[in-house]
């Protein structure tokens, strides 16, 4: 029983989780293009400097598709 209700919720969950991850990879790869544009986040500096900092740190982040 418990084995068939798990396999009931992961069918369920399987287009959503398919939908998640293909939404970061589009809005990753957005994101990437826009920075190498030169696009700024925002036009408040604190906000700029900040997403600034996290994007060099985010530099030994590694994501497979």
């Amino acid at each position: 029983m418990t084995t068939n209700l798990s396999e009931l919720v992961n069918s369920m969950f399987k287009s959503i989780r398919s939908f998640g991850s293909n939404f970061f990879a589009i809005k990753g790869r957005q994101t990437h293009a826009m920075i190498n544009f030169g696009s700024q986040y925002s036009e408040a500096k604190v906000a700029y400097e900040t997403m600034n900092s996290d994007q060099q740190e985010s530099t030994m982040h590694i994501v497979n598709e």
